[in-house]
């Protein structure tokens, strides 16, 4: 007996009777802070299931055997907290292209934070030659429209994962949300480059592609401070990744992509978890996927901040290759990226607190 009644998609009007018709192409499934269960029907829309029963419902059976057991043993250490209701509601309301903004307004008063972030990722974004039309600066209905529905679904989803709080003492978060920001603006410069999938879609994976190592200082603080001792510690010569091998500790790709699961994070975002240091040099297509951009955003982002020691250089060269960069292109991109951002730090940190 199903503990669920009827629901049909408001957007396309597709019906879920029974449990298979939930199983059935959907994605991101997940829990909210009021445990009413969220998920996107194969049309994109987002429909909610009210707190109940749902047995056919099964995260660790989602993340396969392995990753079970290793989100078992972290919600042992602590919870991994959902995002707010409030967050999801206004998620679900952009999807209606047809809202009136001034509805979102309402929502997003009630989250000065959220609020200020929108209207300072609007301001910066309106300094850029890709802006399509001036909005109104400082203002937030303006900033709302301006960004359109797509980046405020995004603004909502970083900023609730940059309010987790962690509590290391080498590992510093402000550091690593730049190094996050750095590589989401260079995702976005490279897939307008490559034209590949939507810029802001890149931004997003981009600014995403590493929470692996947030997860991991929220719940084990002081390995993840003996990780960053050693990529500080210009002798030892190691990466995060190198570090983690040698500390025999989670990779931050499985801990990002049991957080991607988790959260319900978008396709793009999950995959550059994933997959942003996978390659195989035997095996170098000539085809650019999605992913190689953030992979290659990655590393730009170390050497553009001066972060040598953190290159994994036997994979950007394998990334310079497959985009075709020479030591010439590479060079004049790094230029470019640099003069690009480097002026952004006022804003960085407006956005990191």
């Amino acid at each position: 007996m199903t503990s669920f009644k009827i629901k049909i998609c408001s957007s396309c009007k597709r019906v879920y009777a029974k449990k298979e018709d939930f199983l059935r192409s959907t994605s991101r499934w997940r829990v909210c802070s009021e445990e009413n269960l969220w998920f996107n029907c194969s049309c994109g829309s987002t429909l909610v299931l009210i707190k109940g029963n749902y047995p056919w419902y099964n995260l660790k059976t989602k993340l396969g055997e392995k990753n079970a057991g290793i989100f078992h043993e972290l919600q042992k250490r602590n919870k991994l907290p959902h995002i707010k209701e409030k967050l999801m509601i206004i998620q679900g309301m952009l999807e209606n292209y047809d809202i009136d903004m001034r509805l979102i307004e309402k929502q997003l008063k009630s989250e000065p934070l959220l609020a200020l972030k929108i209207i300072d990722l609007a301001n910066h974004l309106r300094k850029e030659p890709i802006a399509q039309y001036k909005a109104k600066e400082g203002q937030l209905l303006d900033a709302i429209v301006f960004l359109g529905p797509h980046k405020i679904e995004s603004v909502l989803l970083i900023a609730f994962i940059q309010s987790i709080k962690v509590q290391t003492k080498v590992f510093n978060p402000s550091d690593f949300w730049k190094q996050a920001q750095y590589t989401a603006w260079i995702s976005e410069l490279l897939s307008y480059k490559y034209h590949k999938y939507d810029p802001f879609e890149a931004y997003t994976a981009g600014f995403l592609a590493n929470i692996g190592k947030i997860i991991a200082a929220y719940y084990y603080p002081d390995q993840v401070d003996i990780i960053q001792s050693d990529i500080n510690t210009p002798q030892k010569k190691m990466t995060w990744l190198e570090s983690e091998k040698k500390r025999n500790f989670y990779d931050h790709r499985v801990l990002g992509e049991i957080a991607a699961a988790f959260w319900g994070l978008p396709e793009a975002a999950s995959m550059a978890i994933q997959s942003h240091h996978t390659y195989q040099l035997k095996r170098v297509s000539k085809f650019i996927q999605p992913c190689d951009i953030v992979a290659l955003a990655n590393q730009l982002a170390h050497w553009v901040l001066l972060h040598p020691e953190q290159i994994d250089h036997r994979h950007l060269n394998f990334l310079l290759q497959k985009f075709d960069l020479n030591e010439k292109k590479t060079s004049q991109l790094v230029g470019e990226i640099t003069q690009k951002y480097s002026l952004n730090d006022k804003f960085l940190k407006k956005i990191s607190n």
